[in-house]
């Protein structure tokens, strides 16, 4: 509908990577700048490792493989260091290059921090607090003794910490997302870390690079990587993460 409108610009938030690569495709072909913000666009398993998709004006996004690193040199701050850590995995939806991305970061940040650890569970929770909580449960029932849970979204930590907490488990929370529910929890000490997304300064960002490409669409950026600082947060230094959402 937008395309046959022939409006200036377009700015989108993709729930399916791939399929959002068709509409990109042919708004590209129109002419039309287009800028995607929160999610990647493109087959994640044709994307070659690349951040953005060719046909976009801009990609603005935390730097996921960064942002999980983060969380994985947190993580090796506060898992046992007798022997080799036990950690699960609660993944976001099938089809979110997120997924993938935030899980090589763990392990980036896990192995430069020089943890010793084994990923011995890892189940999706699709974004829900319950279905993520139904995954820890599972996971704690094969696995009684992990010692740190990653979940891929704030939302899903929080029905992970209710399995956790229901079988009196030690083991630790470390989320991503920097929302409210996740500062409080940090602060309750519900969980141990989140790392901080920032989505008013995602849209902030987004529009001014869609703005400068339709001002100038002769010379308009290709493909240009927008994104932001994502430090994990602690009770230690909650002051660098100020909740947006």
């Amino acid at each position: 509908d937008l395309i046959a409108q022939k409006v200036d610009g377009i700015a989108l938030m993709p729930g399916d990577a791939a399929a959002a690569q068709t509409w990109v495709d042919r708004a590209s072909k129109a002419g039309i700048p287009t800028v995607s913000m929160g999610a990647q666009v493109g087959d994640p398993k044709k994307r070659d490792g690349k951040p953005v998709y060719e046909k976009l004006t801009a990609l603005v996004v935390p730097h996921e493989v960064n942002a999980g690193a983060a969380a994985g040199e947190f993580a090796a701050t506060i898992l046992p260091k007798d022997k080799t850590a036990k950690i699960a995995v609660i993944e976001g939806a099938a089809g979110f290059i997120e997924v993938i991305n935030r899980r090589d970061g763990l392990e980036q940040g896990l192995k430069k921090a020089g943890a010793k650890y084994n990923v011995v569970a890892a189940q999706p929770g699709d974004w829900r607090q319950e279905k993520a909580e139904a995954a820890c449960q599972n996971i704690l029932v094969a696995h009684p003794d992990i010692d740190l849970f990653f979940t891929q979204s704030d939302e899903m930590v929080m029905g992970c910490a209710r399995s956790v907490k229901a079988v009196g488990s030690k083991a630790k929370l470390v989320s991503m997302g920097g929302t409210k529910l996740a500062i409080d929890a940090i602060k309750a000490g519900t969980i141990d870390a989140s790392v901080c997304y920032k989505p008013q300064d995602t849209g902030r960002l987004g529009f001014k690079a869609l703005h400068a490409a339709m001002q100038n669409k002769g010379a308009a950026p290709k493909a240009e990587f927008i994104n932001y600082a994502t430090p994990a947060v602690t009770k230690n230094n909650l002051s660098a993460c100020e909740p947006q959402w």
